[in-house]
């Protein structure tokens, strides 16, 4: 069920602000990723809805990747995407 959009109840502004950081466990470990809104607050906004409702349903692709300062790529997932 959860494959289908709007099957998973959207979390609450409250419970969106305050995820801060989120994880990426992939073969190689953890990627500890430390959010922005500051910078884009609507791919925040986004990121934080999908680690909440666990709604990825594909492999994460990244593009760009600055060490220590920004990584910037694409999921996908059945949350509405940002605008």
């Amino acid at each position: 069920e959860k494959d289908k959009p709007g099957s998973v109840p959207l979390p609450s502004a409250e419970q969106l602000e305050a995820v801060r950081v989120v994880a990426l466990r992939t073969a190689k470990g953890e990627l500890r990723i430390k959010l922005r809104p500051d910078w884009h607050a609507p791919s925040v906004t986004y990121v934080r809805t999908v680690a909440l409702t666990d709604t990825c349903t594909a492999k994460c692709v990244f593009y760009r990747a600055e060490p220590g300062f920004l990584l910037q790529g694409g999921m996908r997932a059945v949350v509405p995407p940002n605008s």
